[in-house]
């Protein structure tokens, strides 16, 4: 059974830079945040132009300066399972964000906030339990800025609380009840937050959100999801009209694939039957590459046996 995509949708979500400033505004610890130079935040990772820091094996980073010029790096870190090497990662993750700054002959190393956003029906055994009291970034304790990193535990919020949190809300929400699919408020009080969202980032969020929902492992879970997120948009034309549409697409999808399978098996029987390779290709429409791979299934097969 495939993994869910937890990660790739808080990829996709924070890729939205609207979602990003609301998610950092909500974390980024309450010292800093009047320091924080407004407007300018841009993504540095995957889709940077940095060739340096774009290699950095990160779920999301984010640059944005504090007052005085210095560089304020953002970083989340997403997690759906306790890890006990989670320290060690950001020290080594930190040191490489360093590693380009000197690269780079920067004036300044930046200030970085490692954030950990955690949803799991098991708690935490591993992480820190609470954040450390963060300093002044140009006072006490720069020798300890990169062995911490704060814990978002998703579980310990309720619903009503994360609506709160603007327009990461939905990013929220959904990961939060990715175990179970339960909903603990009416529809309707998810329904402001969630088409604000739409309404800022576009309407191709709602195949984000589907898309996320269709992965998850536990099918009931996923239809559960599906069916809280078409109710949620169900009385928005336009939006009612995608999630169709993303519906109609789905079952072309399985069709195609259905299709793609049976094709394969008439192909791997009639290898199995020594007919002849260019017979094979012209009744099934198999490819060249699809049919040796087949050969060497049949191959692999016949040496175990």
């Amino acid at each position: 059974m495939p993994k869910s995509n937890h990660d790739q949708f808080v990829s996709r979500s924070l890729e939205h830079v609207a979602i990003a400033r609301d998610f950092f505004k909500q974390y980024v610890p309450s010292d800093l945040k009047g320091d924080i130079v407004r407007g300018n935040l841009s993504r540095i990772d995957r889709s940077s132009t940095d060739l340096v820091l774009k290699k950095l094996h990160r779920d999301m980073l984010y640059r944005t300066q504090l007052v005085g010029g210095r560089d304020l790096i953002c970083a989340v870190e997403h997690q759906s399972t306790d890890d006990p090497m989670m320290q060690v990662r950001y020290m080594r993750y930190d040191a490489n964000v360093l590693e380009a700054y000197i690269k780079n002959k920067c004036d300044q190393l930046p200030l970085i906030i490692n954030l950990l956003l955690y949803h799991s029906p098991t708690t935490p055994s591993s992480y820190l339990k609470e954040s450390v009291g963060y300093y002044k970034h140009h006072q006490n304790g720069k020798e300890h800025l990169y062995l911490f990193f704060y814990l978002i535990n998703l579980m310990q919020m309720s619903d009503a609380e994360i609506l709160t949190h603007g327009l990461c809300a939905p990013l929220e929400i959904l990961l939060k009840h990715s175990f179970d699919g339960i909903f603990e408020l009416p529809i309707s009080s998810y329904q402001d937050i969630f088409h604000a969202c739409i309404h800022e980032v576009g309407d191709d969020y709602i195949i984000s959100i589907l898309t996320y929902c269709d992965s998850i492992k536990d099918l009931e879970v996923g239809k559960k999801m599906h069916k809280f997120v078409e109710s949620i948009f169900k009385n928005k034309q336009d939006q009612s009209e995608i999630i169709m549409t993303y519906g109609q697409f789905l079952k072309r999808e399985a069709k195609n694939e259905g299709r793609q399978e049976e094709k394969l098996t008439i192909a791997r029987n009639m290898l199995q039957q020594d007919f002849d390779l260019d017979l094979i290709q012209k009744i099934t429409g198999a490819s060249e590459e699809e049919i040796a791979n087949l050969k060497n299934e049949i191959n692999k097969e016949q040496k175990v046996a």
